[in-house]
């Protein structure tokens, strides 16, 4: 057949053309932003849909994606006995998520009436499990005459292979050809080489893929058109193609969306995967195998949402709604007949695609949340205290509550939660590195730089550890490209395996030993954590945003933000987390989250030379904040792996300060050996090796991260000192009586409450489906250029964590719930901060996000309500009534 051409373009891009562009970004809203490994940031894969309410969302995620969005019925019921979950809040999640119930009429069970609530309660304890959801057909699978099921799985692991070579500038040995020219047009001029096309598709197809237009756009509409797809269905075919493969789709969309402005050739985008991805599928349609080519007008492509489907997709639910109700009758012990059948059926009817496993998940959040808030509500006002010989500002992460905790409990400490970038963005130069990086939110862009040079006196070492860096480097290089040359991995094996096998033995059975052997060990200041430790000083750039004024704005910022204007103690310790592991795709998803997946020792750094610097101290003052002549900012970071706490830059603390600065590094080392024993009972293993987990290269569980996280509390410390949280709340310091505008209450609200509940929703869709929404068995991963893992030898890039991070022995460890925050603020400030940011506002009423507050120590808690209302909030203890125990038993 002959391929229309498209009409010509005398004056730039058709409107036809454009509007294909937004099409394209309008479907890609099913697919989360996808950042490199070396910068992973934890995103919520729903994010595109927080316009919607939270089950509305989930409800299309599975429609169209075929993913769990909760934990199945059986998973979630062994959960609930742990957790102790029981009937008072099984109802209250009734009432919650399925009001209309209590508007049923109920059945007559023997002489006694049962109300819809209660053949709901057993329905939801004792009921079968719900069939996993199918995804919506793309054009090829719903035509009809389709493309054969292995046909299509082999279009996307082809489509997947040439992904990974087009954007590969690790390990490829031979570059893609065109990369420079977009993934669209490089693919055509690769197709008819390439002879798994040939075979998958057949030679008539890849001639056909080759009269389609050069330019992606013109492409897509063309073969969209040639498959009969109407204009007003564009968005929702386009979101079909994509997401059959969400992972590179996902990588996609952050180059299109979030990559920054200088990143570097080849860019993978969205427009060019969808066209490659529907050429393919079409090209398969109508030239199908063997057979004869088929006529575009011969093919009928039914709409995405066809009649017939969903008549049997209804026909399908009304089955297992039966089954349902027949199983409620056994359970009550009765032996129904069709009267009896048809109204247990009418009253489950309101439970219908995932509502039973919603009611797990809030009667689950219930038993946490009440739990947390009494706690807090109960908490004894600490007594006044002497003064604190340091303060310690930590990162608000779920790891630094555990430290905190530890660190008060020696005496003399004060501790404060900050976001672990401490409020400053910045583009950082590492020494040695010709290019930087930012070490700030993703929701944030730099506009500050610095770079790191040799302290004084150190220049020879930095240059000794250049040259070591570059030799190993070039090592390195030399070895990856013996191995990966053609022919000679054999010859490299037979040459280098005496000495590679010795080294493995080596870092199996010692691995800190060989470490140590080789000038590594826990990280210090510098970013490259097996180099040997050099003293280095930041430099800021006050061309690029660090002036004077910009400094002190920044140092006014953090401090205010955190409420610490006043009483400053001899010490202020800056303390930022990352965490060391070995042989770790995912291994930034393990640092600092507010720091861009990097590190937080760097930006901790920034912070106290900001805060130590004298004309910011002047102009503080100015300002209303007087720190000190005998204050010293002190940069730290936390090992999360091995809970040790490295005081950066010592030698350019001052003499005067010695004493203080070795008390306050016993007591580190002391809290943090108190952390790792504590969390000893919960780490799977030898609690001997626990500490050193991070050295081990076959260790798959180092720590657990931010597993557990469920909450993020805004207030002043005092509200939870004492409180053992578990390691499960982000912790935001804040006084609201040095705020009277609410400026510092916004930043909170709007930027590190937003990615912990990125964070949050990561954890909890990782949990709930390893296969679509997690990255899998890390024990089958292979690393794809930089950017993402496979499982396997190919196929899609995995989104999400790996198993490991959140399951064990095929239970969750992570407790997958929504996020709750926890204001200490007067209420009317906290819901006019709400109701002004969109996002925000829809996250707390399409409840992404619980927001529960108080307007300070004593007060009530209040639930801040769509609209911007406040109402109580009660225990579902309350006014809650009883079910008969044998229904429930």
């Amino acid at each position: 057949m002959t391929v229309p051409p498209p009409a010509p373009e005398a004056h730039g891009p058709s409107a036809r053309v454009l509007r294909l562009h937004a099409d394209v970004r309008a479907a890609a809203e099913m697919v989360a932003p996808m950042w490199p490994l070396d910068r992973f940031v934890a995103v919520n894969p729903l994010g595109g849909l927080t316009h919607l309410p939270f089950e509305e969302a989930c409800t299309e995620a599975r429609r169209w994606r075929g993913v769990r969005t909760h934990l199945d019925l059986a998973t979630a019921r062994r959960l609930a006995a742990r957790a102790g979950v029981g009937d008072t809040e099984l109802r209250a999640a009734l009432a919650a998520t399925v009001p209309e119930l209590s508007d049923l009429p109920g059945v007559m069970v023997g002489e006694r009436s049962v109300t819809a609530t209660e053949l709901a309660l057993v329905d939801v304890i004792h009921g079968p499990q719900s069939p996993a959801p199918a995804p919506l057909p793309s054009l090829g699978a719903r035509a009809t005459e389709p493309v054969p099921d292995a046909t299509r799985h082999a279009i996307d692991e082809l489509v997947a292979a040439w992904c990974a070579t087009f954007v590969d500038d690790h390990t490829a040995t031979w570059a893609m050809s065109g990369r420079h020219e977009g993934f669209h047009r490089a693919w055509r001029r690769a197709l008819p080489h390439d002879p798994r096309a040939r075979r998958i598709l057949g030679r008539r197809a890849v001639k056909w893929i080759d009269r389609l237009p050069a330019d992606p756009a013109d492409a897509l509409d063309t073969v969209l058109a040639t498959a009969g797809i109407a204009d007003d269905d564009r968005v929702h075919e386009l979101r079909l193609q994509l997401v059959q493969l969400p992972g590179w789709a996902g990588h996609a969309r952050w180059h299109d969306e979030w990559a920054p402005v200088g990143q570097p050739p080849p860019r993978l985008r969205l427009l060019d995967l969808a066209a490659v991805r529907a050429s393919l599928e079409v090209a398969a349609l109508l030239h199908p195998g063997r057979g004869p080519a088929r006529e575009p007008l011969s093919v009928a492509v039914p709409p995405v949402h066809d009649g017939a489907r969903q008549q049997a997709e209804d026909a399908a639910s009304r089955a297992a709604l039966t089954e349902r109700a027949s199983m409620v009758c056994q359970h009550l012990g009765i032996e129904p007949d069709e009267e009896l059948l048809t109204a247990v059926r009418d009253a489950l009817g309101p439970l219908r695609g995932a509502a039973r496993e919603a009611v797990w998940l809030t009667a689950h959040e219930r038993r946490w949340r009440d739990g947390l808030l009494e706690r807090i509500a109960e908490a004894p006002v600490p007594t006044t205290e002497a003064a604190p010989s340091a303060q310690v500002l930590c990162c608000i992460d779920v790891r630094s509550e555990g430290l905190r905790r530890q660190l008060e409990a020696l005496g003399g400490y004060e501790t404060f939660g900050v976001a672990g970038f401490f409020g400053i963005p910045v583009e950082w130069q590492p020494l040695g590195s010709w290019q930087s990086e930012p070490r700030n939110p993703v929701l944030v862009t730099p506009s500050n730089r610095a770079t790191e040079i040799p302290a004084p006196g150190a220049q020879d070492d930095a240059a000794r550890a250049l040259r070591n860096r570059l030799g190993r480097a070039a090592a390195e290089d030399a070895g990856h490209r013996a191995s990966h040359g053609v022919g000679a991995p054999f010859a490299f094996a037979e040459a280098a395996g005496w000495f590679t096998g010795t080294a493995a033995l080596a870092r199996t059975f010692r691995p800190s030993r060989w470490l140590r052997r080789r000038g590594g060990g826990r990280p210090a200041a510098s970013q490259e954590r097996s180099e040997p430790e050099v003293a280095t000083r930041p430099v800021l750039d006050g061309e690029r945003g660090f002036d004077l004024e910009q400094r002190t704005l920044l140092a006014e910022s953090l401090l205010v933000v955190i409420g610490l204007t006043d009483g400053f103690a001899p010490l202020v310790v800056l303390c930022g987390h990352g965490a060391e592991t070995r042989n770790n795709p995912h291994a930034a998803s393990l640092d600092c989250g507010a720091c861009g997946g990097a590190p937080g020792g760097t930006s901790a750094r920034l912070a106290a030379a900001i805060c130590n610097d004298p004309g910011v101290r002047r102009a503080l003052e100015e300002r209303g904040i007087t720190i000190p002549a005998e204050t010293w900012f002190v940069a730290a970071e936390h090992d999360t792996v091995a809970d040790v706490v490295t005081l950066l830059d010592r030698e350019q603390i001052p003499r005067a300060w010695d004493a203080e600065v070795d008390a306050l590094a016993r007591d580190l080392e002391a809290a943090g050996t108190a952390l790792a024993e504590e969390r000893a009972g919960s780490q799977p293993g030898m609690d001997a090796d626990l500490r050193d987990r991070g050295t081990d290269w076959a260790q798959v569980r180092p720590e657990w991260g931010l597993a557990g996280n469920a909450a993020f509390i805004i207030g002043p410390r005092s509200s939870t000192r004492g409180l053992d949280l578990r390691r499960r709340t982000f912790l935001h310091s804040y006084r609201a009586e040095v705020d009277p505008e609410g400026r510092a209450l916004e930043t909170i609200l709007t930027a590190p409450l937003i990615v912990a509940h990125w964070i949050n929703a990561q954890y909890l869709f990782s949990t709930v489906d390893q296969e679509l929404l997690g990255a899998g068995d890390k024990m089958l991963h292979n690393p794809v250029a930089g950017i993402g893992v496979t499982l396997g030898d190919g196929g899609d890039l995995r989104v999400g964590l790996p198993l490991q991070s959140v399951s064990l022995g095929g239970e969750p460890v992570h407790e997958p719930l929504r996020l709750l925050a926890v204001v200490e603020a007067p209420l009317e400030r906290t819901a006019d901060i709400v109701q002004r940011n969109g996002a925000l506002r829809a996250l707390v009423d399409n409840e992404w996000i619980t927001l529960v507050g108080r307007s300070g120590p004593g007060e009530p808690w209040s639930r801040l309500r769509p609209g911007g209302h406040w109402e109580p909030w009660t225990s579902p203890a309350a006014g809650a009534g009883g079910a008969p125990d044998e229904l429930v038993a």
